[in-house]
């Protein structure tokens, strides 16, 4: 993918492609050796300037990689038609004269320019040079650096960029190495069905190379890619192999100290599974709550108790997140750890996706529900669907006549993200239970 400093040049948002045959040939000709490619990606990413040639869509930019026919120039072309449509192919690759280079400043061609390397290339200019007319163009183009103004990113192009720092950063922070996919058109599975589901996951992480992989186009925001890394990660390894066993254990404890008498009790009466160890009791509490629900209002007081010692868990570990983890995703981060450490193999593997798609994160997650008309379309087919069961229209006709009524109001409510039951409603919203209590009298 392009760096930001390339498409502020106006190079196209798309991975690029280098085919070596091209470089092969070109080394031939200009006489430099593969040796004077290393660091090429880092160099093109990270310019002195780029510019745009007469073809539609080609750019040239220039490095910081020396030959002795001077700095590499790269030049890149939008693919045309065919496996190369949606890529920059790097068609060429060879020594660029300073001379040129000065020339093409002065005519206007540049779209993009670092100041400092730009002018540090300038003043590197081979001496001595001859006549005056050399020295005044030399001139020229100093002044034309000096006075240059980079284009600002578009919104969109600002966006992807943003999404990709973010995902490096992500990463980073959590000891992991990223993947990022900028097409999906490059995602190739095992099989059809395997190619169409991962093209339209946000990410997934890849055992074979120890990375976490994030489908750009499949995600929403640059805290969507942050939310994605971390899911990943921790559905991988675990909260207690992320931040370490010390502060999780920490976590633990706070959670306990922080639990009503009656709960402390409950817990402390597993522990004597565990040989008294209540951070092991906690644990698996919590994951049972986690599983289960917030069913009672003790439930839910505990789980504000969990939300907080988790946030005092993230800051101790230095970890800030640029979003609010949802109750859903954090239900499953520790429901998902306590699990891992059962060693259940491929019923595990079984139970984490059903865990999954039950909470609706991860793939599951079929919408943040935070934009357009997402929700109601969800809401209005899944609905469309259920009723048209023959075992739910038995089910309310024999028990409850006004099920349709719960159930769409239950989709709605989870479409907009309340964790309230239906009893907590206000009752001037209540219709379900508006209807029940006149059809009881």
């Amino acid at each position: 993918m392009p760096s930001s400093e390339l498409i502020a040049g106006g190079v196209s948002p798309k991975l690029m492609r280098l085919y070596g045959n091209k470089v092969i040939k070109k080394m031939k000709k200009h006489g430099f050796a593969l040796s004077d490619l290393l660091d090429l990606p880092k160099a093109v990413a990270h310019p002195i300037a780029v510019f745009s040639t007469h073809r539609d869509g080609s750019h040239a930019i220039l490095t910081e990689l020396k030959t002795e026919e001077g700095n590499i120039l790269v030049t890149l072309e939008v693919g045309k038609g065919g496996a190369d449509i949606d890529f920059n192919l790097l068609t060429s690759t060879y020594g660029k004269s300073h001379g040129k280079v000065v020339q093409w400043l002065n005519s206007g061609k540049a779209t993009y320019i670092n100041k400092e390397k730009a002018l540090e290339y300038l003043a590197s200019a081979p001496a001595p040079i001859a006549g005056a007319k050399q020295a005044q163009e030399l001139s020229l183009a100093t002044k034309v650096v000096e006075t240059f103004e980079n284009p600002e990113l578009s919104e969109e192009s600002n966006a992807i960029v943003q999404m990709e720092e973010v995902a490096t950063r992500t990463a980073e922070s959590l000891g992991e190495d990223v993947r990022v996919i900028h097409g999906t058109a490059e995602i190739e599975g095992r099989n059809e069905s395997e190619t169409n589901r991962m093209r339209g996951a946000k990410g997934w992480y890849d055992p074979k190379t120890g990375q976490v992989v994030v489908v750009l186009p499949n995600a929403e925001s640059a805290d969507d890619v942050e939310a994605t890394i971390l899911h990943e990660v921790v559905g991988h390894k675990g909260l207690q192999e992320l931040v370490g066993k010390d502060q999780f254990g920490k976590f633990l404890d706070e959670v306990f100290e922080g639990a009503n008498e009656a709960v402390r009790n409950g817990i402390v009466e597993r522990s004597k599974r565990y040989g008294w160890n209540t951070r092991l009791a906690t644990e698996e509490y919590i994951a049972e709550l986690a599983e289960q629900g917030f069913k009672d209002l003790e439930a839910r007081d505990l789980w504000h108790v969990i939300r907080n010692a988790f946030y005092n868990l993230l800051s101790r570990v230095k970890l800030a997140l640029g979003w609010n983890i949802s109750d859903r995703e954090l239900r499953y981060m520790l429901w998902r750890t306590y699990q891992m450490k059962k060693g259940e193999g491929l019923m595990g593997q079984a139970k984490d996706i059903a865990m999954q798609e039950k909470l609706g994160v991860g793939n599951y997650e079929e919408a943040r529900f935070r934009q357009g008309e997402i929700a109601p379309v969800k809401v209005a087919a899944t609905y469309d669907a259920l009723i048209q069961k023959s075992s739910y229209q038995t089910q309310e006709a024999l028990q409850d006549s006004m099920l349709s009524l719960k159930k769409v109001m239950e989709m709605i409510m989870q479409a907009k993200g309340d964790a309230k039951y239906i009893e907590e409603i206000e009752g001037y919203q209540n219709a379900y239970m508006g209807e029940n209590r006149v059809s009881s009298v």
